[in-house]
């Protein structure tokens, strides 16, 4: 049985070109005595600007109250950040204690946490426009 996963990330840095977010993660299916000793070290990442992506718009006739009118809609998709990290538009500078342990242990270039914080990141981004200041996920 899985118990589950809890990160956190904070806007610490922003400026024309990029942001700097620091975060933290939980894993709730370690020993108790493991999670407390790696639940203090925070890590960061950075997001390039020039690479958020911007949410579709779609526009379709509808007939409202008997009149035609166009309505537009926004559609998200799912941004995939395993290709930002590999050209280089999102760094992760240093892994929290969580990830820290997950990379030795799978070896896995873009652990749990910040993967999904980054998804959630771009997601949020396209849904209201602007950066988040703090986003957090529940698995």
């Amino acid at each position: 049985m899985c118990l589950g996963y809890y990160g956190i990330c904070r806007l610490e840095a922003e400026d024309d070109h990029a942001a700097v977010y620091s975060y933290r993660g939980e894993n709730w299916n370690l020993p108790r005595d493991v999670r407390n000793e790696l639940g203090s070290v925070a890590g960061s990442f950075t997001i390039m600007k020039d690479s958020l992506e911007e949410a579709e718009v779609v526009t379709k006739q509808r007939k409202v109250n008997g009149r035609k009118k166009t309505v537009a809609k926004r559609v998200l998709h799912s941004p995939d950040v395993v290709s930002h990290v590999k050209q280089g538009d999102v760094v992760l500078d240093e892994p929290c204690d969580v990830d820290r342990l997950e990379m030795e242990e799978s070896r896995h270039a873009l652990p749990r946490t910040a993967r999904h914080l980054i998804a959630h990141v771009y997601e949020r981004y396209m849904r209201d426009g602007v950066l988040p200041e703090v986003e957090e996920f529940l698995l």
